[in-house]
């Protein structure tokens, strides 16, 4: 498959390519991979309306015609989108604020791809991130999916903000 750098694009053409491979990843994705009815995961079972805070790039519609692009991001969501479609796992670091977490949540919205988003801290265990056995309230031995093995069988995009903050030894079990 061959791609124009999308520095040699003007905005429109960004645009346009940008949609373009939106449509193709949509297109790849399994009917399991599809957008569960409630919206994003959030950790501890939380949900929240699909629609991602604080995104620039949304004017309150649903489809990519709503949406208000800004060519900064476009270019960073392309990549992002590139790395997507390759299966590559992607860890986006920066400051506070930068859109790392949004992009994501932005390219499931638009590709129909359900979104598990949790937020690390120091009392995170690996029984958060994998699943761990639990008794129900029959009695009986049941595994409950952690947040990561949710994002997998489900094919969701995982976002974790601040890493940095689970303890090393759980990240190392990942």
């Amino acid at each position: 498959e061959e791609r124009v750098a999308p520095e040699a694009l003007s905005p429109e053409e960004e645009l346009k390519l940008f949609e373009a491979e939106v449509e193709k990843y949509r297109a790849s994705l399994s009917p399991s991979d599809a957008r569960s009815p409630e919206g994003i995961r959030r950790g501890e079972g939380e949900v929240e309306d699909s629609t991602p805070p604080g995104l620039p790039l949304q004017r309150g519609g649903e489809n990519w015609e709503d949406l208000v692009p800004v060519p900064t991001a476009v270019k960073y969501a392309l990549k992002v989108l590139y790395s997507l479609k390759r299966s590559d796992h992607i860890l986006l670091e920066g400051p506070p604020a930068r859109m790392k977490s949004a992009v994501a949540k932005w390219i499931g919205k638009l590709a129909n791809q359900s979104v598990v988003e949790i937020t690390g801290d120091r009392k995170m265990s690996a029984s958060d991130l994998i699943g761990q056995h639990m008794m129900t309230e029959d009695q009986q031995l049941e595994f409950i999916k952690g947040h990561v093995l949710e994002a997998m069988v489900n094919g969701s995009i995982l976002i974790v903000n601040e890493a940095n903050l689970i303890p090393a030894a759980i990240l190392e079990r990942l």
